[in-house]
């Protein structure tokens, strides 16, 4: 991990890049900048604006505020890719000396950045915010109380709210991450398993939706257990693939040629038929199949980590318009 400058800046001088990812908020994208413009002047270098394939309007309000204003820029992903993607193309471009994020749905507070980029300046790799307020349904509460529970138990670092959006941190930080499948919902582990320890949280409003619909629905904890269920086994497997699936494999393997070979023992010793314990002899075929075949997926895994140990996208890839 490469060392910066970790000296607080000067008010008004962060040199931040903003990037908020939108789907089909029209609505509230003019409104959304009119409040980043309140902010302190010279806080924010630049805002980056990514579209994640949006049907309404939404980049026509990008395209038109980018044009009246040198610091907004907008990028449009050719097709729906998800939040990581859109993070991903937006890092991918920020220019500034820390990165933040924010939601388009003017659910979070600008101003709630002020004290995170503080928090950055005076010596934190990543700050993020803890939502006050919740305007979401008691049902959402209660499951997100339990999902970070539950994260608490297999990541670190442990925080009371992993997924809040509200997030400011060193550009170092943003560009190491490895924003995949949907692990953008974990992106404080992430920054804590490439080696940026130095995570500390701060309240940050949670406001009603004014216009609009929310874009997830009841299978994001679905969706999001199995990225948390992804994320652990790539960090501890991703590079040894062999180490998980020998795991899996050698012990299968181990008892199906216990069960057949025992069986053969009595067949030469003592004169068994298959047809008395047929049963068992099929469950140690079945045994040693299975083991074959995870300690086949694990050589296999293994040849694929070594030829590719980080595939990573090609920039632009997804990306239909920048403006």
């Amino acid at each position: 991990m490469a060392g910066y400058d970790s000296a607080p800046m000067e008010s008004g001088a962060r040199d931040i890049s903003l990037v908020i990812p939108v789907r089909d908020e029209e609505p509230n994208v003019r409104p959304l900048l009119a409040e980043l413009a309140a902010l302190p002047p010279g806080f924010l270098t630049e805002i980056i604006l990514v579209d994640d394939g949006s049907r309404d309007g939404t980049f026509a309000v990008i395209r038109a505020a980018a044009a009246a204003d040198k610091r907004v820029r907008g990028v449009r992903l050719a097709r729906r890719s998800g939040k990581a993607a859109a993070y991903r193309e937006g890092f991918q471009r920020a220019r500034g000396a820390m990165v933040a994020t924010l939601d388009g749905d003017l659910q979070d507070d600008p101003r709630d950045l002020l004290p995170l980029a503080a928090a950055v300046a005076g010596g934190a790799d990543l700050a993020v915010g803890i939502k006050q307020g919740g305007k979401s349904s008691a049902t959402g509460f209660v499951a997100s109380r339990l999902g970070n529970t539950f994260l608490n138990l297999f990541l670190r670092p442990r925080l009371a709210d992993m997924n809040c959006p509200v997030r400011v941190m060193h550009a170092e930080v943003a560009h190491a991450l490895d924003l995949s499948g949907d692990l953008h919902r974990f992106i404080p582990a992430l920054a804590h398993a490439a080696g940026f320890t130095r995570i500390v949280e701060r309240p940050v409003t949670n406001r009603a939706r004014q216009h609009g619909s929310s874009k997830y629905g009841g299978a994001k904890y679905i969706t999001g257990l199995a990225a948390l269920l992804g994320m652990v086994l790539a960090a501890r497997f991703g590079r040894r693939p062999m180490a998980f699936f020998g795991l899996l494999g050698i012990p299968l393997l181990l008892l199906g040629l216990l069960i057949d070979g025992w069986f053969a023992v009595r067949f030469l010793a003592c004169g068994v038929s298959v047809d008395e314990d047929l049963p068992t002899v099929i469950l140690g075929v079945l045994l040693i199949l299975m083991g074959t075949q995870f300690l086949s997926l694990g050589f296999l895994g293994e040849l694929m980590a070594r030829r590719l140990e980080r595939v990573e996208e090609s920039e632009g890839r997804h990306v239909a318009e920048e403006c």
